[in-house]
């Protein structure tokens, strides 16, 4: 428990331990059950590349799993990143700019537990780059440009308040959720 990236918290883990103990499975076993949840991260992060691609922004649904399926050919390769992170990108993402669309409390709610899941894939460090530095882009440019697809405002106090609540607020909650994990780590 004392390493991030395994912590018994992640979906990941807890979910496939069960397996695991009830099989009575050796290290073989283990590899492929690692091997198992690393395919459905990748097929996570392919479902949500297509959310994105046809719910965001509306794209046709046969370009928007053929872009899914693209990501999922390629994202094996980019697994440098880990592959914690090749699943959880793209939900977090989709939560992200379904937020900016819609200013719903469900996808706020959504996006502060991707926030801690993103934590408790031991990603602390790719948390705040890839969270605050590419979200920050996002939220900057959709503004800057006006692409009222993304996000839509009347007022500059609007994309304040919604600045407060994807930047401070629920990276703040997330962190606390996630204080759970460095409590049991601490004892």
């Amino acid at each position: 428990m004392a390493v991030p990236g395994s912590s018994l918290f992640y979906p990941g883990i807890f979910l496939l331990l069960p397996v695991y103990k009830l099989f009575h499975l050796s290290a073989y076993g283990l590899y492929y059950i690692t091997l198992f949840a690393h395919l459905i991260h990748f097929v996570v992060g392919a479902f949500f590349i297509y959310k994105i691609a046809s719910r965001v922004f509306g794209t046709d649904k046969r370009l928007a799993f053929f872009g899914s399926l693209i990501y999922l050919g390629f994202g094996w390769n980019v697994t440098g990143f880990g592959v914690n992170l090749i699943g959880l990108i793209p939900p977090l993402l989709f939560v992200f700019l379904r937020y900016l669309q819609l200013s719903s409390r469900l996808y706020y709610l959504l996006f502060v537990g991707m926030l801690s899941m993103f934590l408790y894939s031991g990603a602390i460090v790719n948390f705040f780059f890839y969270f605050w530095f590419n979200g920050l882009i996002i939220f900057s440019l959709a503004i800057v440009w006006r692409i009222e697809h993304i996000i839509k405002w009347k007022t500059y106090r609007e994309i304040l308040w919604k600045f407060i609540l994807l930047f401070v607020i629920a990276p703040f909650w997330s962190l606390a959720i996630y204080a759970v994990q460095l409590v049991s780590t601490y004892m």
